[in-house]
């Protein structure tokens, strides 16, 4: 069964996939409102789930970039304002405990500046300052 729709719904799809020369077996997977995964990719014909982590609901979903900073055992997660208006806010970019990769845990999000002066037009967050 699918996860439910976002009341901001964008749909579940990749939005942006990474693999880095560290770990060329794993990708790292933004699925917008799906979340975001870690995915085996040792056989590239047969992917395997790994982990998975979202942060919506509450939040607005569209899950943009995930960044492993390997050597620290932690992973950065960006959000994409995707509506005008700020209708979407807040956008975050969070931090995760990635040491056991099996069980991502959210420790912090970066601080963000004051969203106010673009909630009279554009959008404001990931990729949208």
């Amino acid at each position: 069964m699918p996860p439910p729709r976002h009341p901001i719904d964008k749909g579940y799809r990749a939005h942006n996939t990474n693999v880095y020369p560290q770990r060329p077996d794993r990708c790292y997977l933004a699925y917008i409102d799906g979340g975001m995964f870690v995915l085996d990719i040792s056989d590239k014909a047969n992917p395997k789930k790994v982990s998975s982590w979202t942060n919506s609901p509450p939040y607005t979903g569209f899950m943009h970039t995930v960044v492993p900073l390997f050597d620290r055992g932690l992973m950065l997660v960006t959000d994409e304002a995707t509506e005008e208006n700020c209708k979407d806010w807040p956008k975050l970019i969070w931090i995760l405990d990635a040491r056991e990769e099996t069980n991502l845990v959210p420790i912090s999000t970066c601080p963000m500046p004051d969203h106010t002066v673009y909630a009279k037009a554009g959008r404001f967050g990931a990729q949208h300052p």
